[in-house]
């Protein structure tokens, strides 16, 4: 897997009734390529992006200061974030696994 040519992969959304129901396919996205996410923490951000573990949530404009200074400064962190977001992109959103579930559901 080549690395993208950024550290933090970035998602924000504000927060508003339309993008309370945007997908996180963005977070997926640099979770599958191993990157950090800094991401707002609506909608279907908050289900994916584990705060503080394959990324963080942001709520404030105070939140993603300290966000990327945290991640910009650190890059064993961001080495630890983009592992962990790749793990669960697949654990969770494996395309064959999800196929494989779906498949079960429909046999049931």
């Amino acid at each position: 897997m080549q690395s993208p040519p950024f550290d933090i992969g970035l998602y924000p959304l504000s927060q508003d009734p339309f993008n309370a129901y945007k997908c996180a396919f963005k977070a997926l996205e640099y979770m599958a390529s191993g990157l950090p996410v800094v991401a707002s923490g609506v909608g279907a951000n908050a289900e994916t992006v584990l705060d503080a573990e394959t990324g963080f949530l942001c709520r404030s404009e105070e939140d993603w200061v300290r966000a990327i200074e945290t991640l910009a400064g650190d890059a064993d962190l961001r080495a630890r974030f983009g592992q962990a977001g790749r793990a669960r992109a697949e654990q969770h959103y494996d395309v064959a696994r999800l196929a494989a579930r779906l498949e079960g559901i429909l046999q049931a």
